[in-house]
């Protein structure tokens, strides 16, 4: 949901000039410019109706944390941009009753925990984040997935 990949099937509704910098490490992968919902808006919502049309219960948008990049990615995105993009990622796939999980954003679990409804982090005990994510659990009757 915050990077282009080449090897999408709809990677030619993606203009060039919102592709930035190429993530460090993976081939095939450029940050987008998450502040353009104009552009990105229809083709994550496409995506999102397709995951609920194959009977998907939710989704788990990767790549979600553009803002700690250098430049941003290339855009210069901050935090509040990417607090915004994510809040609609999430508004729009509870639109479609779908669940949706903040994957690695351990920075902003603060702001964003009441809108996403679990979380996925690949190495929170290698980097000594997981108590980042205790806003989904604390408070909660049940808790959330972590």
């Amino acid at each position: 949901a915050g990077s282009y990949e080449d090897w999408r099937s709809d990677k030619h509704l993606f203009p060039a000039f919102i592709k930035g910098n190429a993530l460090d490490g993976w081939s095939g992968e450029w940050w987008l410019d998450i502040r353009r919902l104009d552009i990105l808006g229809p083709i994550m919502a496409a995506r999102l109706d397709l995951a609920k049309v194959k009977g998907c219960d939710g989704v788990e948008p990767d790549n979600v944390d553009v803002y700690t990049q250098i430049d941003g990615g290339g855009f210069r995105v901050t935090y509040q941009d990417q607090i915004t993009y994510n809040t609609w990622l999430a508004r729009e796939a509870h639109a479609r009753d779908l669940s949706i999980g903040l994957k690695n954003d351990v920075d902003q679990v603060g702001h964003l925990a009441s809108h996403f409804d679990w979380a996925l982090n690949e190495e929170c005990f290698a980097y000594n984040e997981c108590d980042t994510l205790q806003p989904f659990i604390k408070g909660k009757v049940f808790g959330k997935a972590i």
